[in-house]
């Protein structure tokens, strides 16, 4: 019984962490860049990306097991002395310190700063007429954060891959 619930871990482990990365390289380095250059109706892209497919709930979701089955491997292997001191013991907990950083920055920064953009531009299309420069200020400090953000969480991600795909070279 023991088997299935590991191989029914390492499954959703690798799912939810291929879905997790990929849509992080995809967001940081494709669609942030492309709906920033849309003006107005890059707003509207992602009011129907996050709010109507809800991506960003099936981000946190992803990162969430992700996290959540690593660290149960993670703590199955550090049980034991000899692993925490082999190389590949290192490079796992090393993968895993980056992947927690990367949902954590994820959280912390992404999360809110999507959320207080998409209530901006809600606010604004309500409004209607033009963006008072203020609004227009706030729009694009928001934008660079979660750029900034963004591209450090996909890098994090692509660390964590790296680590893991090492480690299982050793």
């Amino acid at each position: 019984m023991a088997d299935i619930v590991m191989l029914v871990l390492r499954v959703l482990h690798l799912f939810c962490g291929a879905f997790w990365v990929g849509g992080a390289l995809v967001g940081a380095f494709f669609l942030g860049p492309a709906v920033q250059s849309m003006g107005p109706d890059g707003g509207r892209f992602m009011h129907e990306l996050m709010q109507r497919r809800r991506f960003g709930l099936y981000m946190t979701l992803a990162g969430g097991f992700t996290v959540l089955t690593g660290l149960a491997f993670l703590g199955h292997g550090m049980s034991s002395e000899v692993w925490r001191a082999s190389t590949y013991g290192r490079t796992m907990m090393t993968g895993s310190a980056l992947g927690v950083l990367a949902l954590v920055l994820g959280h912390s920064v992404n999360a809110p700063t999507a959320k207080r953009l998409g209530a901006l531009g809600a606010e604004m299309q309500a409004a209607g007429g033009p963006r008072s420069p203020d609004q227009l200020a706030e729009v694009a400090r928001l934008q660079r954060r979660l750029r900034t953000a963004s591209v450090a969480v996909a890098i994090l991600l692509s660390l964590t891959v790296v680590a893991m795909a090492a480690a299982s070279a050793l």
